[in-house]
């Protein structure tokens, strides 16, 4: 038998690592599996505090200034505003609105800065199924996730019956974009 000898590689990046150290740790708030987090244009953090069921926002000092959620009752399909189901994926635009990847619900949820609810995108008959995460660029919000995609097409919009946030125009955007 004859073995197979790969050639030795120099490593290019080698002399560029560095050890990174966190300017801040959060705890003793609670967190249960956070996923993800987004900053807010005031500056605070929000996080999807997944094995909990609910968004917290805290400060620069990591204390919680707000949290929402309850976990969705076993059974439910359509999910009421301000439950979740494992929230995976979050982000804030610009005005401190909260996109939030509700992951088992099969839906993104719209909040305002203070948790109120302002609607969701989902397919009544499918949903989207378990979106992971969620992106804002430019006007265009995205998802991922099995069926998820960006939700700025208007014919994509019309096949999938989803509900347009306040003051978006998909017609603003050019084209559909992919790959979020």
């Amino acid at each position: 038998a004859h073995a197979l000898r790969l050639p030795d590689i120099d490593d290019a990046y080698a002399g560029l690592r560095q050890d990174l150290l966190p300017v801040q740790v959060i705890t003793g708030v609670g967190l249960s599996q956070p996923r993800a987090l987004a900053s807010a244009p005031d500056g605070l953090l929000y996080v999807a505090d997944t094995g909990n069921h609910r968004i917290v926002k805290v400060d620069a000092a990591g204390s919680i200034v707000l949290s929402w959620g309850t976990q969705t009752p076993s059974g439910q399909t359509n999910a009421e505003p301000g439950t979740f189901n494992e929230p995976w994926g979050i982000a804030v635009d610009l005005d401190g609105n909260v996109y939030v990847a509700d992951t088992w619900n099969h839906r993104i949820a719209r909040f305002g800065p203070s948790g109120e609810w302002r609607g969701q995108w989902r397919d009544p008959d499918r949903g989207f199924f378990g979106p992971r995460s969620v992106v804002l660029s430019g006007g265009t919000v995205g998802a991922d996730g099995g069926t998820a995609d960006v939700l700025a097409d208007a014919a994509m919009l019309r096949e999938h019956r989803l509900e347009l946030p306040y003051g978006f125009d998909p017609q603003s955007v050019p084209g559909r974009r992919t790959g979020y």
